[in-house]
């Protein structure tokens, strides 16, 4: 978050970048060309007291506003919250640490499980896993949970019948993915 020292301190930069970035926004529209400044700096002022919540919103609103967000994070209902986080969008995991207050639960793109025969099972994708930005989001919001979204790579229509037909291949498949997720780190209870 931003303070308002460092808004002061650094008003000239804010304005530099700002207009900057708005001569970078020149649209053309019919014959005249029309100078549109998105803005890129937090708001004091959540959507809805920027009046930004409409049915019908103009797409200069859009443009201009859709970097901004509120500089007050925290979550504003009760309802549930999820994010996705992919490891080929470093961006998504900074947002998810940002907007961490907001968040119930976090889905990294993490895992593969692939079926290798009956009972049989491997998980692929760890590397992926980053405990640091783990730590992190939990930092931001102790309650978030972490409930990695698991691909079922490479299977087959007789793959799915068999194990949701086995209580023994779901039990095992159910005992696979808690034991990766204790190794990592991975459960918040």
């Amino acid at each position: 978050m931003f303070s308002r020292n460092y808004k002061k301190y650094n008003i000239q930069h804010t304005v530099l970048v700002h207009v900057l970035f708005c001569v970078s926004m020149v649209t053309l529209v019919g014959h005249k060309s029309m100078l549109f400044c998105a803005q890129s700096f937090p708001s004091d002022l959540l959507v809805v007291e920027r009046g930004l919540v409409v049915s019908d919103p103009h797409w200069k609103d859009i443009v201009k506003e859709e970097k901004r967000y509120c500089a007050h994070v925290k979550k504003a209902f009760n309802g549930q919250v999820l994010g996705y986080v992919t490891p080929w969008n470093a961006h998504g995991y900074n947002i998810a640490k940002l907007f961490g207050p907001k968040l119930t639960s976090v889905s990294p793109v993490w895992l593969q499980l692939r079926r290798r025969g009956p009972e049989t099972f491997d998980v692929s994708g760890l590397h992926d896993h980053d405990p640091g930005w783990v730590k992190a989001l939990r930092k931001s919001n102790k309650k978030v949970r972490i409930v990695p979204r698991v691909l079922l790579d490479g299977w087959s229509y007789q793959d799915y019948m068999s194990v949701l037909g086995s209580e023994d291949e779901i039990e095992e498949l159910a005992s696979e993915l808690v034991d990766v997720a204790k190794v990592n780190n991975c459960l918040h209870v």
